[in-house]
């Protein structure tokens, strides 16, 4: 999952990145992007812009998604307070920083 999400966001354009970020590693993100979204997605998409509440945790668990990329320049100034929120929580746990990037991954994964 890449953070932030922009699924019906003003900026929707900005997720396309996403999709070209994901070439680096191959592997599916939960973003996703197109013209079309699963008939839940629009539900599970606001707990998971919920991050890093724990309900948000939760929801990525039963989801099966086990790793967070935080795009801190997207975020702005309150990217150190966001991560510091989620480690903090005892509901994720960083795993690694890059830059402005962060990478976390849900408690119990």
């Amino acid at each position: 999952m890449s953070l932030p999400d922009y699924f019906n966001a003003e900026q929707w354009f900005d997720g396309a990145d996403y999709l070209l970020f994901s070439t680096v590693h191959w592997r599916p993100i939960a973003n996703g992007y197109g013209r079309g979204a699963p008939p839940d997605y629009r539900h599970e998409a606001s707990h998971l812009r919920a991050f890093p509440g724990p309900n948000n945790a939760r929801s990525l668990r039963e989801l099966g998604i086990d790793l967070i990329v935080l795009h801190g320049d997207r975020y702005g100034a309150e990217t150190a307070n966001v991560v510091k929120d989620a480690v903090t929580s005892g509901e994720y746990e960083l795993v690694a920083q890059d830059g402005p990037d962060y990478l976390l991954k849900p408690s119990g994964h």
